[in-house]
């Protein structure tokens, strides 16, 4: 592997070949490696077979990454996004956050993040809650529960810390949030939160707990002076069998100019953008799992061109009810392996052995 540049790059200066192809690999790199990064795929089977590009260790991606604050930071969020907040008995960092991100952000840092985490989770309790009782159409609950909210948030510093984090997301305080909801048009604003669960893919509270993780990590960010990024909240990625036609609902904390967004989402930009496309969801056992590593190999005419890379074939529970099973790969060699082995990086076609890490 060759070594990473010293000098740090801003995002808007142009890299080289070289510098792109280091970062794909990096950032492929820290998907595979992220803990709890456990796949699934459901409909086509998949054969277990060698890779032929080998993933970086977590350690020497992140380190190549240091050159590139904002893919550095991007990549922090793909690992923290991996780490349930809730359902340890423990919260030992070393039991939970990947050895090599803890050694890079220190763990000092790491723990004030758990901290923020946790205290964004509690508080948005409340607010799915009441976002329920408005889908639900139980209006007096909504109400009391906003008027829970505001209580909560003078005397507890968990809620107040979500609440205030909401109301610079939302632009009102959650209360009155709430309460407009539940009072102006009482009957479209159920309707339209039903059709949101619909659309994004997950209940309103599995929703509710992602965003509240996404305002957490954007809080410590700012604290820590990084580069403004898009945080992606939540992503569903759906394909019909008939016309495999393949729909993305992309759910993300954007703090950027509005040309960067528009670029980011527009799926004819993703082969210029994108190299791969991580699925996540909420698994059964209350922790968020990586559902398929994609590549975005090109386009045909105005379809977006995408091949599964990982899968993860599950083999059942552990003692403490979390899912085990075991990563493959669907056989499908990745399209920019070649510039891999141009730049000299390692591609082992023989080995498995990471496989049963």
């Amino acid at each position: 592997m060759t070594s990473a540049p010293t000098s740090k790059r801003t995002a808007t200066e142009r890299l080289t070949e070289e510098e792109q192809i280091r970062i794909r690999y990096a950032m492929l790199s820290v998907y595979y490696r992220s803990l709890g990064s456990q796949l699934e795929t459901r409909g086509a089977p998949v054969v277990a077979v060698p890779p032929e590009v080998r993933p970086l260790s977590l350690a020497d991606a992140l380190e190549d990454l240091k050159a590139y604050p904002d893919r550095l930071w991007d990549a922090y969020w793909r690992i923290v996004r991996a780490v349930p907040v809730d359902g340890w008995v423990e919260r030992r960092l070393a039991l939970r956050y990947p050895t090599a991100f803890v050694e890079q952000l220190t763990p000092e840092k790491v723990e004030e993040l758990d901290d923020v985490r946790r205290s964004s989770r509690a508080g948005a309790h409340l607010f799915a809650a009441a976002l329920i009782a408005c889908a639900e159409s139980r209006w007096s609950e909504a109400i009391e529960l906003a008027e829970l909210i505001e209580r909560h948030a003078r005397d507890s510093a968990e809620t107040q810390l979500f609440s205030g984090s909401t109301e610079a997301a939302l632009g009102v305080p959650i209360g009155d949030f709430v309460r407009t909801l539940a009072t102006d048009d009482p009957i479209r604003t159920a309707r339209h939160l039903q059709q949101l669960q619909a659309e994004v893919g997950l209940n309103l509270y599995d929703f509710v707990q992602d965003f509240a993780d996404t305002l957490a990590f954007q809080r410590f960010k700012e604290g820590e002076d990084a580069p403004t990024t898009a945080l992606t909240s939540s992503c569903v990625v759906r394909q019909d069998t008939a016309t495999l036609t393949t729909t993305a609902t992309v759910t993300a904390l954007i703090s950027e100019p509005f040309e960067v967004l528009a670029k980011s989402i527009d799926p004819l930009g993703w082969p210029d953008y994108s190299d791969v496309i991580v699925h996540t969801a909420r698994m059964n056992d209350g922790s968020r799992k990586i559902t398929s590593i994609t590549e975005v190999v090109g386009m045909e005419g105005d379809t977006v061109m995408l091949q599964d890379l990982f899968v993860f074939q599950r083999e059942g529970v552990d003692e403490n009810g979390r899912i085990t099973g075991r990563f493959v790969t669907t056989g499908i060699r990745p399209r920019f392996a070649d510039h891999l082995k141009a730049t000299g990086q390692t591609v082992d076609s023989q080995s498995l052995d990471y496989l049963r890490n």
